[in-house]
């Protein structure tokens, strides 16, 4: 349940992150496909992990958003909760872990 609310409240940020963002250029088309790659697919991976109970796709989708999700945390705006998402992401993978344990 927690990798799937990380999941959606990464994309509904990545949504704001590429398209309200008041510090983007719209008219530049090469900033976009990073947030997608790092953003965007890790969450929906995420999602995904969480609907099939894959604790490997979780590690990975937190792996795959530890980069990006450190340099947003040092951003003022509210993309610094990309940090607090990443953290959501390896939370998630350790209940499931543990709960397969039980």
């Amino acid at each position: 349940m927690i990798g799937l609310i990380a999941g959606i409240s990464s994309i509904l940020l990545c949504c704001n992150f590429t398209i309200i963002n008041s510090y983007n250029n719209p008219t530049l088309a090469g900033a976009m496909p990073s947030p997608f790659l790092l953003l965007f697919l890790p969450a929906a991976l995420a999602i995904f992990s969480s609907l099939t109970s894959n604790q490997k796709l979780m590690f990975t989708s937190f792996l795959w958003s530890l980069p990006m999700s450190f340099f947003m945390v040092a951003m003022p705006d509210i993309f610094s909760l990309y940090g607090l998402i990443s953290i959501f992401y390896f939370v998630s993978f350790l209940i499931m872990r543990f709960k397969s344990f039980a």
